[in-house]
Order: C-alpha cells, then structure tokens, then sequence
C-alpha cells in the first residue's frame, strides 16, 4: 500500500454450524520471512465476530486468547480482548469502541 510491501492474511472456511455460524482458520503472511504465524480460528455469528488463538506463557502453560467484535450497522464496532486458562471462564483484558468516521 503507498508503494510499501505488506502482509497478507488468509481466511480458510472450515465449517458452517447449525446454528449459522461460520468457521474460519486464519493465518498472517509477512514479506519480510513468508511464513506464516501458525493457524487461529475465526467464527462469524451474526454480528458477533470472534478471532480466537492459543499461547504458552514461559511457565509450559496454555493461555487461551480471543477477540470479539460485536457490530452495530455499518459504522460502530465493539471489541473485546479476553484471556482464558480453561476456555469456560474469560476475563476481559481490554475493550472500547470504535466508530467510523466520514
């Protein structure tokens, strides 16, 4: 973009569930080394878009990770980055809004 290299993100449909949501494996792919940051998921419902991922802390424990966006028309986002050790219980590590703006 504006004559700089950028990276690209891939978005593999995995599953369309009953209850009409969509499942997707994301991954990012960067110019500077081409590969790619390992698979996440994403699933669509509705308005309610959640990108989810997995981290080991430097103790050898899995942290699990998402980020949900719930969309209100065309012109307002809110976002949730929450944190889970078991994947029932989140905590909401950081959240806000976003609006367009013409």
């Amino acid at each position: 973009m504006d004559g700089k290299t950028v990276g690209l993100v891939v978005f593999l449909p995995v599953a369309k569930v009953p209850n009409g949501s969509e499942e997707y494996k994301t991954t990012g792919l960067s110019p500077d080394d081409g590969s790619s940051g390992g698979w996440n998921k994403m699933t669509i419902e509705g308005d309610r878009w959640t990108y989810s991922w997995e981290h080991t802390n430097d103790a050898g424990k899995k942290i699990l990770w998402r980020n949900v966006n719930q969309f209100f028309g065309t012109a307002k986002i809110h976002f949730e980055i929450q944190r889970s050790e078991d994947g029932k219980d989140w905590k909401t590590i950081k959240g806000g809004d976003e609006t367009r703006v013409k």
